[in-house]
């Protein structure tokens, strides 16, 4: 929970700071070279002239949005719309795309036109096997025979030693390609990070009918699949190192010799990752000039 309450999508998209500017400034500026989003621009941004920003929260039981002005300073956040909630009763890929479509669609398009950043928070460890849209959900524990194989493998103290972690969810996956010889990609996905892609349609994904399939993972770019500090951490990534790493990346690589693993690209809660694609699910809706940022999970936003 944020400091005053303040909304998800406030947080991660209106361009503000929830830190301590020079502190983090000055830590982030040795680490690497981007600028995260949620440090203060200069309203000289031609951006502000779409003041809006939209924020989805996906939760264990409904899927909700809000839209707020973007040009006010925390605290002083004003919602301008909210959507009704919408249920989640299948939980699967072909569900969520639906609710994130409907809540989009029911903003009136006078405020919706107007909507320059958008952002997401999803169930934390809830997970997403790319190659048949299996999922297990945030609260699903793999067998305890297969928990027990790599268990010692992990570090005791790690938030991914468990068996209901992203990582674990990972490694069972892999494990059950084992009989296939043949050379192979694996695409893994956190919730949030599904919804992001469609809406950067670096991810297509055929929901017609009552089952979802993978359509096409974009060859374009060099990580289709992006996700953030706080949905990686039980998947194993350090994100003051910010990378995976070596115990995990060892563990993944031997579990299966035969399968080339594409973890997410891991960026900073809020950071800009790209626009809302003419090829994705949103792009009927929202402006292609649309920012779109690296989200969170639900447990941390208010």
């Amino acid at each position: 929970m944020f400091e005053n309450n303040t909304p998800l999508c406030f947080v991660l998209i209106s361009g503000q700071s929830f830190v301590n500017h020079n502190l983090y400034s000055k830590w982030h500026c040795s680490q690497h070279q981007k600028s995260p989003c949620f440090m203060s621009f200069s309203r000289k941004n031609s951006h502000f002239r779409m003041k809006y920003s939209l924020g989805f929260d996906f939760g264990t039981s409904a899927a909700r949005a809000s839209v707020i002005d973007r040009n006010l300073s925390i605290g002083t956040s004003r919602i301008i719309y909210v959507c009704n909630p919408i249920p989640l009763t299948t939980q699967s890929p072909i569900e969520w795309i639906s609710a994130l479509i409907q809540l989009t669609n029911s903003i009136p398009l006078s405020i919706r036109s107007s909507i320059s950043r958008l952002s997401l928070d999803a169930t934390s460890a809830t997970c997403i096997n790319l190659q048949d849209l299996n999922v297990l959900m945030y609260n699903s524990a793999i067998p305890k025979s297969s928990f027990k194989e790599f268990q010692n493998r992990i570090p005791l103290e790690h938030c991914s030693n468990s068996a209901s972690s992203s990582l674990s969810k990972l490694l069972y996956w892999i494990n059950l390609l084992q009989s296939d010889t043949t050379q192979q990609d694996f695409y893994f996905a956190h919730q949030a990070d599904l919804l992001l892609a469609s809406i950067l349609g670096s991810v297509s994904i055929n929901t017609d009918g009552k089952h979802s399939s993978l359509v096409s993972i974009s060859k374009e770019s060099q990580f289709p699949i992006i996700s953030d500090w706080h949905n990686a951490l039980k998947l194993g990534y350090d994100p003051y190192l910010q990378e995976y790493p070596d115990w995990m990346l060892n563990l993944i690589s031997s579990s299966n010799k035969n399968t080339k693993v594409h973890l997410p690209n891991v960026e900073i809660p809020g950071f800009v990752i790209g626009k809302v694609s003419k090829n994705g699910v949103l792009s009927d809706l929202i402006d292609s000039e649309c920012e779109v940022t690296a989200g969170t999970t639900d447990s941390i936003a208010a």
